[in-house]
């Protein structure tokens, strides 16, 4: 009898980088191998659809309490603990009837990538507390497979209650793609809990979708758009302007040396629609110098895969470059991205907002053509995600 595990992601997320790690994570799982029944499990359901009846109204309140009353709200009362009630509680109106029903008789639950240990940004604790809690209560085994970390703060209420979730019997092991000390230190302190550092799931892309780079006649470089306000959303300084400058600079840069490069986006509007602006500003093409979204993950492996080498912005379109030895040259506007780059020994082709330097990043990107990736790094930090979830996997199996 097969045993059904439930794959929780963020599968209707517009950036591919979501979904790329829920379906390399998948592959990785074997269900065929393994006897599995892998049950999809939309962390946060964003269309209306997925909501009926009593559900819908709850789901419309939860969306007016986030989006217009609680920025309104928050700006007057600046507490961790308000913020913290506030939330939970408009996250449970819209999502705990969701999770009751589709863990129910399930054998196991693995949270795949993502970052699903924080709490500043996107409401990812409360879904993980939530889920938690019904698996708890079901006696229902959890993982935690590469997630990301991204942060922890004694005196922030959501975060202390992160921390508390992480302590519940039902989870048997957390793998980062990141922060292991953080993990191991601050969250894991008082839990006898499994931890290990690991590959991100979507460093294997080229064999969950059998797609190899390909090697073109002309270098072409693609140049990954991102939301102009991401730096300030993360604390940092760079503005929205002085972020769309720093993209016109290098494509007039790129323009003087004759390269050919396109602007492409791992799906999310905001990145679209600001790629769009800076062509706008520069007088050039939309048609011809930006690609369109992609729609799924391997619509944005496949556009990843035709390029020479990228500049990179998202987080997945420098894993998927990574993955497919595609040299990157990029962008950091948070400490995943420098994390990244530290664990796969390539930080120095990547540039922090104090470190941009527009002629030496065009530099790279004109000249590393021969860089090249210390794969046994890679494969290294690969079979450990393997690994880690085998192990895991082998244990629900056999019970």
């Amino acid at each position: 009898m097969s045993k059904k595990i439930g794959l929780i992601g963020l599968y209707s997320i517009k950036n591919m980088g979501d979904p790329l790690i829920c379906e390399t994570t998948r592959h990785l799982l074997d269900e065929k191998e393994n006897n599995l029944d892998i049950i999809e499990v939309d962390a946060v359901p964003r269309g209306k659809s997925s909501y009926k009846g009593l559900d819908y109204f709850k789901y419309i309140i939860s969306v007016i309490l986030i989006r217009y009353i609680y920025p309104k709200l928050f700006k007057v009362f600046n507490s961790s603990t308000l913020k913290y009630h506030a939330e939970n509680f408009a996250w449970r109106l819209r999502v705990y009837n969701y999770y009751e029903s589709i863990l129910n008789g399930l054998d196991a639950v693995i949270f795949t990538g993502g970052g699903f240990l924080k709490f500043k940004n996107q409401g990812l604790n409360y879904y993980v507390e939530q889920i938690v809690e019904i698996c708890e209560r079901k006696n229902i085994p959890v993982m935690f497979c590469g997630v990301g970390i991204e942060g922890f703060d004694l005196n922030d209420k959501r975060c202390l209650k992160l921390k508390n979730t992480l302590k519940s019997k039902c989870i048997k092991s957390v793998t980062t793609r990141d922060f292991i000390e953080i993990l191991n230190d601050d969250y894991l302190t008082d839990s006898t809990v499994h931890s290990a550092q690991v590959g991100d799931p979507a460093f294997w892309t080229p064999e969950c979708y059998n797609i190899n780079r390909t090697i073109n006649h002309e270098r072409l470089i693609g140049i990954n758009v991102i939301r102009g306000n991401i730096y300030r959303d993360y604390g940092n300084k760079l503005t929205y302007d002085q972020l769309k400058q720093i993209y016109k600079d290098l494509l007039v840069k790129l323009e003087d040396k004759g390269e050919n490069w396109v602007l492409f986006s791992n799906g999310m509007e905001a990145d679209q629609v600001f790629g769009k602006e800076i062509l706008n500003e520069l007088g050039m093409s939309i048609e011809s110098n930006l690609l369109s979204e992609p729609n799924s993950p391997r619509e944005l492996v496949e556009m990843v895969s035709k390029f020479d080498i990228i500049f990179g912005a998202r987080m997945h379109a420098c894993i998927s470059a990574y993955a497919l030895d595609i040299p990157v040259v990029g962008l950091i506007w948070n400490e995943k991205t420098s994390r990244f780059a530290e664990l796969t020994k390539q930080r120095d082709m990547y540039f922090s907002e104090s470190e941009i330097d527009l002629d030496l990043m065009v530099t790279k990107l004109t000249t590393s053509q021969d860089f090249s990736y210390d794969k046994s790094a890679r494969n290294s930090l690969k079979e450990t995600t393997k690994s880690e979830l085998k192990e895991f996997i082998s244990q629900i199996v056999s019970s």
